[in-house]
């Protein structure tokens, strides 16, 4: 179903221009943000995914009607630790739109001005987070590197981080809790390449397709990590397939549709 056209208007308004009354008896900001990662700590040269939340705050979700839209920058404390990788930035829930989405602009280490709106996702972050954007951050160096959001500073004529249509058209709820949008990455230095150890991956499908067998040979005192990429061009971005290694020497993993590369990681 589209979203009330006299709304959007009304909306489109709110942003560019920064009109509308704030809803009557209410001060603190409207949306609380979060930030989590898939791990806190990485060796050098491996990939971690970050992924960013915002949900309305429990005392404007009974005034409220969704999240609108939403204005964020993504910064990190240290580029030389870690690296944020705008290529693998995705936005499932957004809209999209040419004219009121971006995927931010790069800046020393850090993106700033992701923004975009949730015209076509009714209830958008009222009852539960929504995810706003998950990004690839790789490790570079030994050291540690503080991954925050704050409120985006580069998306031009959008003046609120945060947009909320409430229940009352004539009213606007906006502004973002960032005291939880923070985590810590720690990268180590890499693990010194393995000698004499080799393992030849083979894979068996399902004959529906619908899943793939991996096997490898495996010894003892040896850690295997199962990996997936979903292309070989440079930058290469391997991500987990499995949330932990798997040292059975044969594992299933489910085709979730499109190309893959699998590779196994061998550690001591």
């Amino acid at each position: 179903m589209f979203p009330d056209m006299n709304r959007v208007v009304a909306s489109i308004i709110l942003i560019v221009f920064g009109l509308g009354a704030a809803w009557p008896g209410f001060s603190a900001p409207a949306v609380n943000v979060s930030v989590a990662l898939s791990t806190n700590r990485l060796f050098a040269g491996e990939t971690a995914m970050l992924q960013v939340s915002a949900q309305v705050a429990p005392e404007y979700q009974s005034v409220s009607d969704q999240l609108f839209s939403w204005n964020i920058d993504l910064m990190n404390t240290s580029g030389a630790v870690a690296g944020i990788q705008m290529a693998g930035l995705q936005k499932p829930g957004s809209d999209h739109d040419v004219l009121t989405s971006g995927n931010g602009t790069a800046e020393e280490s850090n993106l700033r001005g992701i923004f975009d709106t949730f015209l076509q996702t009714p209830g958008a972050g009222k009852d539960r987070p929504i995810l706003l954007l998950s990004v690839p951050v790789v490790g570079k160096n030994p050291g540690r590197a503080l991954l925050y959001v704050q409120a985006g500073s580069a998306a031009a004529g959008l003046m609120e981080d945060f947009l909320v249509a409430t229940l009352d058209d004539g009213a606007s709820l906006g502004g973002g809790d960032y005291s939880l949008a923070r985590v810590e990455l720690e990268v180590v230095a890499p693990v010194p390449p393995v000698t004499d150890v080799r393992s030849t991956l083979s894979f068996l499908t399902s004959q529906d397709r619908s899943h793939l067998a991996l096997r490898y040979p495996t010894m003892a005192g040896k850690r295997y990590f199962v990996e997936f990429a979903e292309q070989l061009d440079p930058p290469v971005v391997w991500l987990p397939a499995l949330d932990a290694p798997d040292n059975s020497g044969a594992v299933l993993i489910t085709n979730v549709g499109g190309q893959r590369y699998y590779r196994i990681q061998i550690r001591d």
